[in-house]
């Protein structure tokens, strides 16, 4: 068994060293390319505002990456691993910038108020999760929240489409209205998931009691609001 993980380790090395470089050239231009996707379509100053924060990061990712591979022994587990939260979070350009659809005809302003709370706040959680991806221990409840929270809010999206020819608007209004909030707040709930992986990052907890007593919180439940 000792053997086998010994051999697994140096074959994944292996693998690592022969990718690293190109996961960061990917990177590199991933990034580029979103940027310039965002720069061509946004016309709104906010918007850009926050794509570049997302860009910034994620080119600090990438840049970590190529200077670790150009260290005299780099280590290829970090290089590829920057590489690819540097790529993950290049989709996230697009999601901050990228032109809302039309609205459904009759669509009702509460309810496009609620979808725009949503889509800010899952904008901005996003990136802050990716990062912490790399951090988890036991605990799991950031990626899990984001999950979650898209879920939801696609769930929304759809019952959004169907207010247009349903029986009783206010109800699916309602019902729409209601998701994109449980999307808000499962989305936030991420970020406080994500916050507190980096805060345990940093100070170096000795044991899993912390994750431990998390997952006893919220009893073991895939969403937990507060």
């Amino acid at each position: 068994m000792l053997v086998k993980r010994i051999e697994d380790h140096l074959n994944s090395l292996e693998q690592a060293s022969l990718n690293a470089r190109g996961e960061v050239e990917r990177a590199e231009l991933e990034i580029d390319k979103a940027w310039a996707n965002v720069t061509a379509s946004s016309d709104s100053a906010a918007e850009t505002e926050r794509a570049e924060r997302v860009a910034t990061r994620a080119r600090e990712l990438a840049a970590q990456a190529r200077a670790e591979l150009q260290q005299p022994k780099p280590d290829w587990f970090r290089v590829t691993g920057l590489a690819e939260r540097a790529v993950q979070m290049a989709p996230e350009l697009g999601a901050v910038s990228r032109p809302r659809t039309a609205p459904v005809a009759g669509t009702r302003p509460d309810v496009e108020a609620a979808r725009a709370r949503a889509e800010a706040t899952l904008a901005e959680v996003r990136p802050i999760v990716a990062e912490a991806d790399g951090l988890r221990g036991e605990d799991n409840m950031a990626r899990v929240c984001l999950e979650h929270a898209q879920q939801t809010y696609d769930d929304a999206v759809a019952d959004q489409a169907q207010l247009a020819g349903a029986d009783d608007p206010d109800t699916a209004a309602k019902t729409a209205i209601d998701r994109f909030r449980l999307a808000e707040e499962s989305a936030g709930a991420a970020r406080e998931h994500a916050v507190a992986l980096r805060e345990r990052a940093a100070t170096g907890p000795s044991d899993k009691v912390a994750a431990r007593s998390l997952w006893g919180a919220i009893g073991r439940r895939p969403f937990a609001p507060e």
